[in-house]
């Protein structure tokens, strides 16, 4: 051992990281990692401070790498690595978690660059380990890997918020970092994740000049993803990269819809693709497009060239396109349905603009320059404003339209389960009032009671007027609070009428829909933004003027034959002088109520709980607009 703390010192005196980490190496199949465990368990049992000893003693003026180096020697002679074993693998990992522990503070000093390689091998056997464990334990979860990840983290932070400018420096460690944190989470089958780690990444800047075998390695997989789209790469391009051999002779295959060419080169480079994992894609992939270029190349064929006549739409004949389909897939078994079907998958797809003719057994192609055929790279190009993007606003919208619904509904729904209630109580008082109107022994009381006494008219005045104190500070303490939102305050609704007002809600209804369309097509996102603000305001003024009637609704329905059950006795019997006035009656319809009639009224209910009810609906509302069109400006802001 002590030699190897000499090596050890020798390397981080001299600034070698590479040096230092294949000293360094936590990986148990490696011959570094070997040979140290060999050494320490031929050794007695040393303690940990022991360890701790030794190597503070050998690197003096670093004490955090001293440490880190004590605990790697912990965990090289304690993991009984490489093992099967349920509980040697969990013990192996404990001591890698905090040998890892002690390496990031390392990295997170100010010189920490040095130290890229050594994290590089700790960051791999780390999350190899936490993969292992969790498998032999039968854990769906991957809980060790997933603290892997969890660890992972600050270094990745501290990788991305480095600023230094020459090399070694911390950002070097970026990528495997983010590549070790991404093996973690695709185990873990949660891709959500993955967007902070790509942040990070994105706003780190990190150079790629310096990975140029990427270059290749990308290429690779974009050729294999590029063909089926219609993209295909210039021989230059792939001669530079060293992949010329296995797309040379598959390329002009394939444009020719010569399907035999193009498997027999993918069956000739099947190792090679296998090992990319190509294979199977380009094999279902290619079958397509083949079918599409011979069409096309049978057509030019029997037309010398010139598809388009004179006049008409030009046609191909089903059993010429047969022949070279036999000829193309060395198939005698291929049949005219085969080549009709193939002809009907290649139209829903959108390969070939055209329809059957069947009694002519002919393909009737789109007239024009195409000749039906569109551009293979046009047929599968994605418009950002369509697809999932357009699927998530349509479901917004929708979802919005229903809260909309449901708003009215609740606020009609509110309206009168309050109106049920102030019936009740209003049934109620009337009731007790008349009870103690014949009971009483007041002038005009009682049933031999003449034109002179006091009549029930006037004693319910007096009793109304006493119950118009006590509700006044409730009736003025709501409205106060209904006016400071601004939401709710229509001070000009009273001077419309419930027609002008239905008028307006569909003049809002159209503005909101129309600004709606141009804000999910706008393809800038200042204008979207504008036009989406302007659909959230239209549909806020169509909302209020929808409460305002449903308010107006309601009170015709529940307050007015209140208000005639209360007086339909008095107003036969009483003079036109003593007759409730429309004053009398404005006031009780806008919602203060009568006098109390016992235990009811203990907790006081005014008639104005309606609107309260209708104003938190019309703020469910903007609240629901406002998050659509949050989100609908998040999922903008990410389109190139």
């Amino acid at each position: 051992m002590d030699g190897w703390l000499a090596q050890v010192k020798q390397r981080y005196k001299a600034v070698d990281g590479a040096g230092f980490a294949a000293l360094v190496d936590p990986d148990p199949t490696s011959t570094a990692f070997a040979a140290l465990q060999h050494s320490l368990r031929s050794a007695p049992g040393l303690r940990a401070t022991t360890y701790t000893s030794l190597t503070r003693s050998a690197l003096t003026d670093n004490r955090t790498v001293a440490d880190f180096l004590a605990v790697f020697l912990l965990y090289v002679r304690d993991a009984d690595l490489p093992s099967h074993d349920t509980v040697a693998l969990a013990r192996a990992f404990s001591l890698l978690e905090d040998c890892f522990k002690s390496a990031d503070r390392c990295f997170a000093t100010s010189e920490g660059g040095w130290f890229v390689p050594t994290l590089r091998k700790l960051s791999r056997t780390l999350v190899s380990l936490g993969l292992a464990v969790g498998r032999a334990q039968g854990d769906p979860r991957l809980t060790r890997a997933g603290e892997a990840a969890r660890m992972l983290s600050r270094p990745i932070a501290i990788a991305a918020n480095d600023r230094t400018s020459e090399s070694p420096c911390k950002r070097d460690a970026l990528f495997f970092l983010a590549n070790a944190t991404f093996r973690v989470y695709f185990a873990l089958s949660n891709l959500r994740l993955c967007d902070t780690v790509l942040n990070n990444v994105q706003n780190a800047n990190a150079p790629m000049d310096e990975f140029t075998m990427a270059d290749r390695l990308i290429l690779t997989y974009l050729i294999a993803a590029s063909l089926p789209l219609g993209f295909f790469p210039t021989l230059p391009l792939l001669q530079h990269f060293n992949l010329l051999e296995p797309y040379a002779a598959l390329i002009p295959s394939l444009k020719r819809g010569d399907f035999r060419g193009v498997l027999s080169e993918l069956n000739r480079w099947q190792a090679w693709h296998l090992k990319c994992g190509n294979y199977l894609l380009l094999r279902e992939k290619l079958e397509t497009i083949c079918w599409r270029n011979l069409a096309r190349r049978t057509l030019f064929v029997l037309t010398d060239g010139s598809p388009l006549p004179p006049t008409g739409p030009p046609t191909l004949s089903l059993p010429a396109l047969l022949t070279a389909a036999r000829l193309s897939f060395q198939d005698p078994s291929l049949d005219v349905d085969d080549v009709e079907s193939m002809c009907v998958s290649l139209m829903d797809q959108g390969y070939i603009k055209a329809y059957i003719l069947h009694s002519k057994r002919i393909l009737v192609l789109q007239k024009g320059p195409r000749a039906g055929f569109p551009p293979i790279a046009t047929v599968n190009a994605m418009d950002p404003r369509d697809t999932s993007r357009k699927y998530l606003n349509d479901l917004d919208r929708r979802t919005a339209i229903e809260h909309l619904h449901h708003a009215v509904d609740d606020t009609a729904l509110a309206a009168h389960r309050f109106g049920d209630i102030v019936r009740r109580d209003g049934e109620d008082v009337w009731k007790r009032f008349d009870r103690r109107m014949e009971d009483s022994r007041w002038p005009g009381g009682g049933p031999n009671r003449h034109a002179a006494d006091f009549t029930e008219w006037d004693g319910m005045k007096k009793l109304a007027a006493d119950a118009y104190h006590e509700a006044d500070a409730d009736v003025t303490s709501l409205r106060s609070r209904l006016k400071q939102s601004s939401i709710i305050r229509n001070p000009f609704l009273d001077e419309y009428s419930t027609h002008d007002l239905q008028n307006g809600m569909a003049l809002h209804a159209g503005f909101a829909k129309r600004y709606a369309k141009y804000a999910w097509r706008d393809p800038t996102l200042n204008y979207a933004l504008q036009d989406g603000t302007q659909a959230v305001r239209q549909g806020g003024m169509y909302a209020r003027d929808a409460f305002e009637v449903t308010r107006r609704q309601a009170r015709d329905a529940l307050f007015l034959p209140m208000r005639d059950r209360l007086f339909k006795r008095v107003q036969s019997e009483q003079p036109a002088s003593e007759k409730p006035t429309t004053k009398d009656v404005d006031y009780l319809s806008e919602g203060h109520r009568g006098p109390r009639g016992g235990s009811s009224y203990s907790h006081r209910r005014p008639f104005n709980v309606v609107e309260a009810a209708g104003a938190a609906a019309l703020a469910g509302v903007a609240t629901a607009a406002g998050l659509s069109l949050l989100r609908h400006e998040r999922r903008r802001k990410h389109i190139p």
